[in-house]
């Protein structure tokens, strides 16, 4: 029957969509619990100052390597002077009593940051971006985030059983065949 088959598939596509936000749960746990200890710490983007390249709401992964190793065009993260973390475009280096110093720019910004900074504010070169995955992990570091992710993947649950349950019934239910309708069944013989 071509309605059943149509609400089993339905009901398979509504678990994948479950299993897959699980999956996206899981993996920015991992991402933002995980990373730190094997040298990539990750960040998640507040600000618009790098749009388009690294919209708002992205987690970026950064590899902690030397400051000496970073070059003009490199994206990194560090600690401004007033303890925010910023996340610019490198777009000079510099030498002051014998240490890497480094001007900075956001892409978005018209102007390059009014500061250098110094090696030692540097936390790491950006390896890679995902947008939207820091608003997720916004979402996960609250307790009615987690409980908004909780109550949508069971109310997704609960629609796929009900669509394999429609499903179900609907197959069970005896085919009529064409012509057949209102006619008792006996066998005659010849």
């Amino acid at each position: 029957m071509n309605v059943v088959r149509i609400l089993s598939g339905a009901s398979r596509l509504v678990d994948a969509l479950v299993l897959t936000l699980v999956g996206l749960a899981l993996a920015c746990v991992a991402l933002t619990t995980l990373g730190p200890h094997v040298g990539h710490p990750a960040l998640v983007i507040e600000g618009g100052s790098m749009q388009p390249t690294i919209p708002l709401g992205a987690l970026v992964i950064l590899d902690q390597g030397a400051p000496a190793d970073l070059h003009v065009g490199d994206v990194v993260s560090f600690r401004a002077d007033n303890g925010t973390i910023v996340t610019h475009r490198v777009t000079r280096l510099a030498q002051l009593d014998g240490a890497p110093w480094f001007g900075t720019k956001g892409d978005a910004n018209a102007e390059p940051d009014p500061t250098i900074t110094p090696d030692s504010a540097i936390l790491g070169r950006v390896a890679w971006s995902i947008p939207g995955a820091g608003e997720l992990i916004w979402l996960l570091a609250r307790p009615i985030g987690i409980a908004a992710v909780v109550m949508v993947a069971a109310t997704l649950l609960l629609f796929a059983l009900v669509l394999e349950e429609l499903a179900l019934e609907l197959g069970a239910q005896p085919r009529r065949r064409p012509g057949l309708a209102g006619r008792g069944s006996s066998a005659q013989g010849y």
